[in-house]
Parts: structure tokens; C-alpha cells; sequence
């Protein structure tokens, strides 16, 4: 009895392991608080007084915060603030504005902060009472003189509670000038598990659940027959044996939940559509699927060949207007793919690539699990990611060779179009597949269990025989030595082999103590900026394809480590503005993890990422480098994996002109267009907006740059998404008070002064443009001395 308890918490431990390991969206709430604080000031002035400071080093996702206090404002200029909970725009803060206005910023989850207005007719030198609340429920009320001024719930907020300021906030320059007085706040932090606490739970169940299969296999006491069954195991065997046919029987009933079926045609050759043809027909099938039908994805698959551009046509659409989902195609040669809502009728782009006119391209569709959108072109992935707020749109007017309305048809081909659907499995569904699978589980393991006892019985004989076994034993030890020797030679050896990663970490650290002025950024300021040439100690950790969140994670462990640091530069780059970590070049997250300990941030929405979990290159540099761990080993370990850079970070491409052609600037464009997704605007704002902060807190000087980009490269990219950066980026400058300094479209820069990449210098390029950089530097260091001077 006790060998079967344990056969079934085993199983149970296994089913428990299968439904936690994608539970990393658990939030607590509502629940009894971890931790309750109250703090008070009766009175505080401006006349005599500095903002009296609070600090909260613990944090919670979930909390509730209640504040009041009366205040009376003497000025509005310099956008004063009342109150912090955390700086910058982390928290909640509330902010006086010319000429007589009152707001309350807050900070969200995904992106840097949410403002509201209170009043726009606030009176100086009256007194006025506030009262705020912000619940696990992410609803936040404000009530200003008795009168409820603010009433909002969003999912995205996310005030932080670092640093809590009474009469100042977001920095040093925006202190109150008034009164406070009877200022109260308490707050509730409710114990919540964070990602790194499921995963070391994930973890223990894992080792849990193998240890005590484990100890099941072994406590069974070898008997001179293995196989022989006792009455009560038959029983037991039997009894799972029915039950399993039982249930996969059940689930064979309901396998084709599994499957993709067609839509439409039902069978044989798609759906075929010519405008130019004598009597062109669009496709029009109508009520094909009820509104309220449920299904788990779509998969479209088709050739076109547009004969135009004009007109913003439509290739398909499955639902009138933005309700459904469609293919559009703008004047500038590139499609989009465009999700509508069934009810609202908000759209989303999923992605935009280029197609050319009069020639075929196939395409095919494919949604997923109520959020992902894949999109590849001609066998190409042009589109892989997971849509905020999931996929609801309508599929009850599908049309072919027109979408949208009447004014947008589409001007050109269509070969084989074809839809399949994927109907949603009921619970009933899913539980039947479960039990089938853990049925056949139980049998598995069963037989594993009888089978390891053969082979424990028959290794224990094996071993009695005599010396003649132990001697082969020793000899198969032995040569084994030499062999994992050998290995972990080669382990050592290249992971001390010099590459980019390891260089450039080993030249930052021996100039942390002089470093004057830094770069970062991604590999535009890699090749184009050359510290040397600024007037102070330079170093430039910018590198090729690297993120925005690595440059964050950088900043993290050597900011404090930086004395002398008076100006920082941080370079923005289309691409790596647009996309994260994982998706210019995945490989490179094992050599950041290898060479400067930094791991991936999770994806967000995707759970516990197993595979990269697992993955023997995370531990092994003979995995990570692959092929070509033969070669670096015939080399003596002397080959640079990645381009060799200066002692201050900055990599020489050569003085020899580009021989780029037009072809070259286009497709790398287009390949970026296809790759950089609006929503990573936002995240990579709020990384940045992190930067800033560190560097305020340190008292850095910050510039915002954009390097030069050739024509060739330019005059492909999506002006819709470029002109969305340049509005973030503006208005990232603007809310921090830091110059913006925008050379893309900088005429002194010819093809010349670029690589055969049209958008990363040459050396002669990188001199120029860091010598009009550095004068730029040089001023925000005299406006730094001009500011010390007054404060003296």
C-alpha cells in the first residue's frame, strides 16, 4: 500500500509541476498584508524647512496606499511638486503647473508614467485638502476639497514606493514653495510571489517530483522474478489499463480539436482572383461562422501579385471596417497586417514588410493561442510575436480581393487562398486529454519501474562474478580520466579566450576610476564614436545589436563604480529602440550571460522559458560556440571571436569608403521595418528613463543622441513608426529636461565616411561626428561648472 501512495503523489507532484511551471501570471490580493506602514509630518514649510524624506527598500507588486494633507501654494513656475512616493516618474507625485494647474502623475508596469489633471484653476496661498487612495484593485481615487476630482482604474499602474518626498519630488529642482501640514500615508504591501520565486518553486517541484520517483524506483526490494505480479499489482494494473482505454477512447472521440479545418473551400484548389481579368469577382462569403463561434486560431496561406499601390487596397479582409482582421497595402510598397476588435472596433498593426509590385509572394498567416500573430513572406518570418490584450476579432464577412470598404479594392492577383480554423477545446476536452495522458504515464512508469529492477538484479549478479569485472570496471574509470581532463581543458580554455564581451568588460573595469564621459548604445555607436576624442577620459560600451536592456543592466553594476563620470551619452537606435533583447540575436544571451553574468529578462506573457532554461550553452562554451569550437581549438585558442576593440570600447572599421549599393540600404530597412514593433517604444522609454535617473541621482550630465544614418538606408524606413519614435524621444527629453540631439538625416555625412552597413561609420566618420559630439559634450560641462558656481 505504502509503494502505491507513493506511485500516486508522484503522478500528482508531476500534474502539479505541468499546471505551476506556466503560472508566472500569479498575483495575491486581497489577502492579509505582509506589511502595514504609517508615516506622518504635522507641518511643513518651504520658508525653512527641505522636504522631509521616507525610504521603503521593500517591493511589492500588489499594495494599498491612503494619503491626505492640506496644502497652501505660494508660486506655480518650475513645475513644483507637493509630494513623492518614489523619484522620477516611478511613483505616484503631485506636480503644480503654469498658470494655475494641479496634476498627479503615476508610474505604470510596461512603460514610464500616466498623468492626470486635478484642477486647472487652483488658487495660491489658500488652503486646499487632498485626499488619495490607490487599492490592490489598481483603482485610484483623488478627492480635492471635499469634491472627487479624479476617479480611474488601469491594469497598467504601477506606483513604486522607494522613496517617499514631502514637499518636493521627481528631482532636487522641482521642490515645493508653499505649506504642508497634517500630511498622512499609509501603505499595505500584500505578499505576492515574483517571478524569481516561481521559478526556484518550479525548480524544487522538479527536483521534488524526480527525487521521490526516484526513491520509488529504488525501495523496491529486486525479487528473483522482476516481472511476476503480485494479486493486488495486477489488481492495480488492470485497473489503470481500463481506465486509460477508458479515457483515450474518449479523447480519440474528440481528436479533431487537434486539427486545422478548412473554412473555406472546403476541398481542392483556393480561392482565385484577377482584377485585370474580364469579369474579376471578389470573394465574398458571408455568415460562414456565427459571431459567438470560439476558436483558437486561423491559418492563411496565398500568392499575390499587386499591380498597384494607390488607394491603400486590401488584399483580404474577414470582417467589415476594423472588426475583423486584413491586409493592407501602403503607397511606399510595404503591406501591414491589421487586427481589428469584434466589438470596439480598435486596431492593431501586427508588423509591416515589403512586397514588390508585379511579382508573387506567398504568404501565410498563423494565429495562436489567443494572442500570437506569426506572418511569414515567401518562407521568411517577417512577424512572430504576442498581441497585448489578446486577438477577439470577428470572422463573419470574409471577403477576397477587397477589404475594409468599397473604396479600398485590391489591385492585382490572387492564387490559392485558403482559411482554416482551429475550433477551441471545451474543458471537457482538455480534461479527458489529461487524464489519457497521465493514464499512459502511470503504465509508463510502471514498466520502468519493473524494468530498472531487472537491470539492478542483473548488475548486482554481473558484479558478483569475480575480479575479472572489477578490473574492467578500473579500466573503464581510467579511461574515462583523460577524456573528461580533456573536456573541461577545453571548457577553460575557451571560455578565457578572448571575444568582445570579455575585452570590453576587462577595459571597463581597469578605467572605471577615470571615466569621464560614456557611451552607450547598440552598434551604430559602437563603430561611430570614438572616445578618445573627448576632452575628458572616455569609454564606449555600446556594441553590436546590443539592447536597451543590457545597456540598463551595465549601468547597474558599474555606475557606482564611476568617480569621475560627468557626461553620459546614451545613443538610440531604430532597430534595438523597436525590438528587445531576444530578438535581433537570441545566441548573443549566453555570451552576456557567460562574460558579463547578465541573464535575459523573461518575455513578457510567455511564462517560464524552459527551453532556454535547460539550454547546455548557458554552462558550456563548447556547446555555446558550437561548430567552431574546432577551429578556436586548432587556432590554440588565439582566434577573437568578435571584432577586437580599442582599449575605449570603441571598434575601428578602417578608413576604406563604402561600396554599399542602393540594393544594400533598401533591404536592411526593410528587414528593420519588419523587426521594430511599436509597443517596444514604450518598454525601451521606460529603461531609458531608468538610465536617466541613475545617472541625475549621481550627478551625471545627460545627453540623448541619434547618430547619422546614409540616404540609401533612409529613405526605406517606416516613416509611421519613425515619426512614433521620434515623438517618445522627444518627449523622453522634454519630461527629464535633457538635450535631444538628432543627426540622422545630418547632410555632412556622405557615403564615405560609412561602412558597407550604410548605417554604421567608418573611422573617418566616427572622427567627425565624435569631433561635433565633443563640442557638444564641452557644453554641458561648462553649463555643469556654471551651475556649481551659482550654488556657491
Amino acid at each position: 500500500m505504502r509503494k502505491k501512495i507513493q506511485f500516486v503523489v508522484a503522478l500528482l507532484l508531476l500534474d502539479i509541476l505541468a499546471i505551476g511551471s506556466t503560472s508566472y501570471r500569479l498575483e495575491v490580493g486581497g489577502q492579509a498584508p505582509s506589511k502595514t506602514v504609517a508615516q506622518q509630518v504635522d507641518q511643513w514649510t518651504s520658508q525653512t524647512m527641505a522636504p522631509v524624506s521616507f525610504s521603503e527598500a521593500e517591493v511589492r507588486r500588489s499594495k494599498e496606499i491612503d494619503l491626505s494633507f492640506h496644502f497652501s501654494a505660494h508660486s506655480f513656475p518650475g513645475y513644483p511638486n507637493i509630494f513623492q512616493t518614489a523619484p522620477y516618474n516611478k511613483g505616484l507625485r503631485m506636480e503644480l503647473s503654469e498658470p494655475s494647474g494641479l496634476g498627479l502623475i503615476i508610474g505604470l508596469k510596461h512603460s514610464t508614467e500616466r498623468g492626470y489633471e486635478i484642477t486647472k484653476t487652483l488658487s495660491l496661498n489658500e488652503w486646499h485638502e487632498v485626499k488619495l487612495h490607490y487599492g490592490t484593485d489598481k483603482h485610484l481615487t483623488v478627492d480635492l476639497d471635499g469634491y472627487r476630482a479624479l476617479d480611474v482604474t488601469d491594469d497598467a499602474f504601477n506606483p513604486g514606493l522607494s522613496q517617499i518626498l514631502v514637499g518636493g519630488g521627481f528631482d532636487s529642482t522641482r521642490s515645493f514653495k508653499g505649506d504642508i501640514k497634517d500630511f498622512k500615508i499609509s501603505y499595505s504591501l500584500f505578499k505576492g510571489l515574483t517571478k524569481d520565486e516561481l521559478r526556484v518553486l518550479t525548480e524544487a517541484l522538479i527536483f521534488l517530483g524526480l527525487a521521490l520517483f526516484v526513491f520509488l524506483l529504488v525501495s523496491v526490494e529486486p525479487s528473483t522474478e522482476p516481472l511476476a505480479l503480485s494479486a493486488s499489482h495486477e489488481r492495480l494494473f488492470g485497473t489503470l489499463f481500463l481506465l486509460t482505454l477508458l479515457l483515450l477512447s474518449s479523447t480519440w472521440v474528440y481528436k479533431d480539436f487537434f486539427k486545422y479545418r478548412n473554412l473555406f473551400p472546403p476541398s481542392g484548389r483556393g480561392i482565385d482572383f484577377d482584377s485585370d481579368s474580364p469579369n474579376p469577382r471578389v470573394a465574398v462569403i458571408r455568415e460562414l461562422l456565427p459571431s459567438s463561434f470560439s476558436f483558437d486560431g486561423i491559418q492563411l496561406d496565398f500568392k499575390m501579385k499587386p499591380y498597384s499601390f494607390d488607394g491603400y487596397p486590401n488584399v483580404f479582409q474577414t470582417a467589415p471596417s476594423n472588426n475583423g482582421i486584413r491586409m493592407e497595402l501602403g503607397s511606399n510598397g510595404m503591406a501591414g497586417f491589421l487586427v481589428g476588435h469584434i466589438s470596439d472596433g480598435e486596431i492593431k498593426g501586427c508588423g509591416t514588410f515589403p512586397i514588390k509590385l508585379n511579382e508573387w509572394s506567398r504568404v501565410s498567416i498563423h494565429t495562436d493561442r489567443g494572442d500570437l500573430v506569426q506572418i511569414k513572406v515567401n518562407g521568411n518570418t517577417v512577424f512572430d510575436e504576442h498581441v497585448d490584450g489578446g486577438l477577439h476579432f470577428d470572422m463573419t464577412d470574409i471577403v477576397v480581393g477587397s477589404g475594409f470598404d468599397k473604396t479600398r479594392p485590391f489591385h492585382g492577383a490572387i492564387e490559392d487562398f485558403r482559411l482554416q480554423y482551429q475550433s477551441r477545446a471545451t474543458r471537457f476536452e482538455l480534461f479527458a486529454l489529461r487524464a489519457g495522458l497521465l493514464g499512459c504515464a502511470a503504465i509508463l512508469l510502471y514498466f520502468l519501474q519493473r524494468l530498472l529492477l531487472i537491470m539492478t538484479a542483473d548488475l548486482r549478479a554481473f558484479y558478483q562474478e569475480g575480479s575479472d569485472v572489477l578490473k574492467f570496471s578500473l579500466k573503464l574509470v581510467l579511461l574515462l580520466i583523460p577524456v573528461m581532463a580533456l573536456l573541461g581543458t577545453i571548457e577553460y580554455r575557451l571560455y578565457k579566450m578572448p571575444n568582445n564581451y570579455s575585452q570590453k568588460r576587462q577595459h571597463l573595469e581597469r578605467r572605471l576610476n577615470d571615466i569621464g564621459v560614456l557611451v552607450v548604445g547598440s552598434s551604430n555607436a559602437f563603430f561611430g564614436i570614438n572616445p578618445s576624442l573627448f576632452s575628458l577620459p572616455g569609454f564606449n560600451i555600446a556594441y553590436r545589436g546590443q539592447a536597451v536592456y543590457y545597456d540598463d543592466q551595465i549601468l547597474k553594476r558599474y555606475l557606482d563604480r564611476m568617480p569621475k563620470l560627468k557626461v553620459a551619452i546614451i545613443t538610440v537606435v531604430y532597430l534595438t529602440f523597436g525590438t528587445q533583447q531576444y530578438d535581433v540575436d537570441p545566441p548573443r544571451a549566453f555570451l552576456y550571460e557567460h562574460y558579463w553574468g547578465i541573464r535575459p529578462a523573461p518575455r513578457v506573457g510567455r511564462g517560464l522559458d524552459l527551453a532556454y532554461q535547460i539550454d547546455p550553452k548557458r554552462i558550456s562554451s563548447i556547446a555555446m560556440y558550437g561548430e567552431a569550437t574546432p577551429r578556436y581549438v586548432g587556432n590554440g585558442y588565439q582566434e577573437t571571436v568578435d571584432p577586437d576593440p580599442e582599449i575605449t570600447g570603441w571598434f575601428n572599421a578602417g578608413t576604406e569608403p563604402s561600396k554599399a549599393k542602393a540594393n544594400v540600404g533598401r533591404e536592411g530597412a526593410m528587414a528593420h521595418n519588419s523587426m521594430v514593433q511599436v509597443a517596444n517604444f514604450d518598454v525601451n522609454a521606460s529603461l531609458i528613463q531608468d538610465m536617466i535617473g541613475r545617472f541625475k541621482q549621481h550627478g551625471v550630465r545627460v545627453i540623448l543622441v541619434q547618430l547619422p544614418l546614409n540616404s540609401i538606408y533612409t529613405d526605406y524606413i517606416d516613416r509611421d513608426k519613425w515619426n512614433q519614435m521620434e515623438n517618445v524621444l522627444t518627449r523622453l527629453a522634454d519630461r527629464n529636461h535633457i538635450r535631444y540631439l538628432d543627426y540622422t538625416f545630418d547632410k555632412r555625412f556622405t557615403l564615405n565616411e560609412f561602412t558597407d552597413l550604410p548605417d554604421h561609420m567608418n573611422a573617418v566618420g566616427a572622427q567627425k561626428f565624435t569631433t561635433l559630439l565633443s563640442a557638444e559634450v564641452d557644453k554641458e560641462l561648462q553649463s555643469s561648472m556654471g551651475e556649481i558656481a551659482q550654488i556657491r
